[in-house]
């Protein structure tokens, strides 16, 4: 089975993708809903390494999931391949006025047909569609619905419809980056006692009706709209829920 094959098969995606935007949707969705956002490695103490050879081998051979750079740097190689123009852009998470930006989140944009577009695989929480970054759009996925607005003269921002406020989820110039520029940012997100990825274990998949989340301490279940419900969770269940759930199975 080749490479490609391999990844369709591994987001359960059954169909031709066409350099279009209907297939580019699709493919956005099934990643998203097979793939889970985790930071299972960094708590383990294996370095990351989002080299387009490893995060293959780690996502699709292994079955696993990864944060933004994993999982992102997996689908800007496989849209790539496919023919898509795509390439990386540095985001920076819930920016505040009165504090300088960190610009450590990794996505994506696709040209399609002379309209550029945000792709996101990687943050944790899906915004639907892709959504086209100079004209006015909307998508709407885990109950909120999501566009894109000018932030300043210099970045845009991703912003969500929170409790009938439009709140930013992060902000972003267009201009193009590699993978080498998130080396720093990379670091320190699996470095630092300041990352929240250092601190507790994180796995969180979108499914249909809910998203997933499990974490040091408990499962909950998203349904969308709706509180979320958590559970305590004992340390000999761990492993069995990222199995059954995740169909995650860490290898020692």
């Amino acid at each position: 089975m080749g490479k490609m094959n391999k990844f369709l098969k591994r987001i359960n995606y059954e169909e031709k993708p066409k350099i279009d935007l209907e297939s580019l949707s699709k493919l956005q969705t099934s990643f998203l809903k097979s793939v889970p956002f985790e930071n299972l490695d960094i708590i383990n103490g294996t370095p990351l390494d989002y080299s387009s050879k490893n995060v293959f081998h780690k996502i699709v051979t292994q079955n696993r999931g990864g944060l933004c750079y994993e999982n992102n740097g997996l689908f800007h190689d496989m849209l790539t391949e496919l023919g898509f123009d795509v390439y990386f852009i540095i985001a920076a998470m819930f920016p505040k006025e009165e504090k300088k930006f960190d610009f450590f989140h990794m996505a994506l944009i696709v040209i399609l047909n002379n309209i550029a577009y945000l792709i996101d695989v990687g943050n944790g929480k899906s915004f639907g569609n892709p959504l086209t970054i100079h004209t006015v759009s909307t998508s709407q996925s885990e109950g909120i619905l999501a566009t894109i607005k000018p932030y300043n003269d210099d970045y845009y921002g991703l912003y969500y419809l929170i409790e009938d406020i439009w709140s930013i989820r992060y902000i972003f110039n267009i201009n193009k980056k590699t993978r080498a520029d998130f080396k720093q940012a990379c670091h320190f997100v699996e470095s630092s006692p300041k990352s929240p990825f250092t601190q507790n274990k994180l796995v969180s998949m979108l499914f249909d009706t809910k998203r997933i989340t499990l974490s040091d301490t408990g499962l909950s279940s998203t349904v969308f709209k709706e509180k979320s419900i958590k559970n305590i969770i004992l340390d000999d269940e761990y492993l069995n829920i990222l199995k059954n759930t995740f169909n995650i199975t860490l290898i020692e």
